[in-house]
């Protein structure tokens, strides 16, 4: 019969510790997420561009807008350090990656 292990045991050997996300995989996943929240942005601005209000299609106009302006950005400037430091400070981020 094979000897269960304990949490207290498991707690001491090496391989119990478990592995901690770079900063590199932290990234990639957020970027996924983002990428994946701006494709339901832009989806969802033109389905009420071909189909909402008169108001919504004005809101819809700016979003894409605003998105198109930010891959523009990106697109230029890829390697500008300051660009990402611009970014979190205009969405009020100031907390750094850990």
């Amino acid at each position: 019969m094979k000897d269960k292990t304990d949490l207290n045991k498991l707690r001491q050997t090496k391989e119990y510790i478990p592995k901690r996300k770079t900063v590199d995989e932290k990234c990639k996943a957020q970027t996924d997420k983002v990428k994946e929240k701006i494709e339901e942005i832009v989806a969802t601005s033109h389905q009420k561009l071909n189909q909402g209000t008169s108001s919504e299609k004005m809101m819809a106009v700016g979003v894409i807008q605003l998105v198109n302006e930010i891959q523009l950005l990106t697109k230029e400037c890829p390697n500008y350090s300051e660009l990402g430091k611009n970014i979190k400070k205009l969405f009020g981020i100031n907390k750094k990656f850990n």
